[in-house]
């Protein structure tokens, strides 16, 4: 009696495990393809932008970081921080670092102190510099091409100047690799599941999008180390002040759902692989289990909103790169994909156990052994010289730590507040 609804439940339930599965499994594995040949964009001659750094309570550090960036900008560009509802010397910190010898302060070098005690983060803090450009102009329009850049990154030698010119040629969002890499200051008892982090950023911002790029497939946007083109801003906020909203506004992937919207616009995001943006994970448990939340919780919101949204574009306007896209942004977290594993498992052992239908099982194993495959040849052609198959252990681990996570998540208790990211220096005492 129950044996058909039970078979078409085992076939469901598969399937929509399956779907994810290959992508990310097809991604990995065209990531061994050679690269496709795009035309080359030379930064001579490019019109001035702008880089914006949000930044909040990030302190002495804050001073290097600016330092470092200015000479990576030509002399028609800008960098823009913006001190965000800060209790610290996060201010004076941007300043020393772009104040060269003699006491100067760089020409190219802005400082924006920002309080609103109700609407903090992120994403608010670039919309208010946002609408302070828009005033700085004469015409209040963005200038060519806006590099974001967030306040604990570094990026490659001439990576800024590759990726504000090929926005500025293609008319396109253009998004760096961004690579979190374990501090040497991280806990004890935090190393193993850092480095296993550490493999999991490499997948997701790195091996997964170069395997698109072979593809000819869009990438997502990633908060760090992107450049927006003006144009598509300015239409942004054209469209964000008919709402009474913001480009970026609070929400928790603002970067994510950036992407969504340069897509369905016709301007999908390109890859750079060649430009890298590093950043150190954070170095306590506590300052894992915040990053992660904020991150995994965002991915999926976004995820649910996107991924229909992507699909019509495709459909309606025949769009192949949106259909990529919403593929590529199906793929849920690695540890809720290994945990639907094993919970999509226990329901086709117990159809296989009553009605005898194994074969929706066998083709789960296989496709499990397939991802398995993925990860282990993506690590070891990747990964292999900075995470070592002894940290791989702690992959059960890491998985288990963030089922709360999803259990909240899928409970309707969402993190809804921006909270920013512990650094090294505010790690509990060992």
């Amino acid at each position: 009696m129950f044996d058909l609804p039970l078979r078409i439940l085992a076939l469901g339930v598969l399937l929509l495990w399956l779907a994810p599965a290959a992508v990310f499994a097809v991604q990995v594995f065209a990531s061994l393809l050679p690269a496709r040949k795009l035309p080359a964009v030379s930064g001579d001659d490019r019109p001035g932008g702008v880089a914006l750094m949000p930044a909040h309570n990030e302190g002495a550090p804050l001073a290097e970081i600016v330092a470092a960036l200015l000479p990576e900008l030509s002399e028609q560009d800008r960098l823009v921080v913006i001190a965000d509802n800060c209790t610290d010397d996060t201010a004076a910190a941007a300043v020393r670092g772009a104040t060269k010898q003699g006491g100067i302060v760089d020409s190219r070098f802005a400082l924006l102190e920002r309080t609103d005690p109700d609407r903090r983060g992120k994403g608010y803090a670039l919309d208010y510099a946002l609408d302070w450009l828009a005033e700085q102009s004469e015409d209040g329009r963005m200038p060519e091409s806006v590099f974001v850049l967030d306040a604990d990154c570094r990026v490659s030698f001439g990576g800024v100047d590759r990726l504000m010119a090929t926005c500025a040629a293609t008319g396109r969002p253009v998004q760096a690799r961004t690579l979190s890499v374990v501090d040497d200051r991280t806990d004890a008892d935090a190393a193993g599941l850092m480095a296993v982090s550490e493999l999991g950023m490499l997948f997701k911002n790195y091996i997964r999008p170069r395997g698109s790029a072979r593809l000819g497939i869009p990438c997502q946007l990633m908060g760090t180390g992107m450049a927006l083109p003006g144009s598509f801003l300015d239409r942004k906020r054209s469209e964000a002040k008919s709402r009474g909203g913001g480009v970026f506004g609070g929400e928790l992937a603002e970067d994510m759902q950036m992407g969504v919207d340069a897509a369905i616009s016709g301007r999908p995001a390109r890859f750079l692989a060649e430009v890298r943006v590093t950043s150190p994970l954070p170095t306590s448990l506590r300052g894992f289990d915040g990053q992660r939340t904020r991150w995994e919780q965002g991915h999926l919101q976004t995820l649910m909103r996107g991924v229909p949204l992507l699909l019509r574009q495709g459909v309606i306007k025949d769009d192949l790169r949106a259909i990529g896209l919403a593929a590529d942004l199906a793929v849920p977290p690695f540890s809720m994909l290994v945990a639907g594993w094993f919970a999509v498992a226990a329901v086709l052992a117990f159809v296989a156990w009553w009605t005898g239908f194994i074969a929706a099982l066998v083709v789960h194993g296989v496709a499990g052994a397939m991802v398995a495959a993925a990860v282990v040849i993506g690590w070891a052609t990747f990964g292999r010289d900075r995470v070592s198959a002894a940290a791989l252990l702690s992959v059960p681990k890491f998985v288990f730590r963030k089922l709360p996570i999803y259990s909240r998540f899928l409970t309707n208790r969402v993190e809804t507040e921006w909270v920013r990211t512990e650094r090294a220096a505010e790690s509990a005492p060992r």
